[in-house]
């Protein structure tokens, strides 16, 4: 299972995706980072009901990394904030996304080499967009 990461300077002007291989490494990139002040925005999970019998008798994956990113985090002292994916995706669309210069392809974007890649990499810009645009804002 892949996941990826936006990092931004404080301002959000500065966005650049990373795709991670597996949690491992994931967490191995958290524990590089500089010792300053960091603020993780991370995807909740839920199980909807309408995906509840595929997910019997499976590895929850993102509980997992939300799990480890927050333990991270915790130790280093750095703040969290959660949002449900309809957050992002209601407010940030793929033409704010390129409007912003966040265009993540395979071919512009260092890690990415699929379809798949391409969706997580916009997911996380929009989270990182969403919290800079809203959420900063208001707290």
């Amino acid at each position: 299972m892949r996941t990826g990461v936006c990092t931004s300077d404080d301002y959000g002007f500065s966005l650049s995706y990373r795709a991670v291989l597996d949690q491992q490494e994931l967490c191995e990139w958290l524990r590089q980072q500089p010792e300053k002040e960091v603020h993780i925005v991370y995807e909740m999970f839920r199980i909807y009901s309408t995906h509840a019998e595929q997910l019997i008798m499976q590895e929850l994956f993102a509980p997992e990394t939300i799990g480890m990113i927050k333990a991270i985090a915790w130790e280093k002292g750095w703040t969290l904030s959660g949002q449900w994916a309809s957050q992002a995706k209601q407010a940030v669309d793929n033409k704010l996304l390129e409007k912003r210069g966040y265009n993540f392809t395979s071919k512009n974007t260092v890690g990415i080499k699929n379809s798949e890649e391409v969706r997580h990499a916009k997911d996380s810009g929009r989270h990182l967009l969403y919290y800079v645009d809203f959420s900063k804002s208001t707290s």
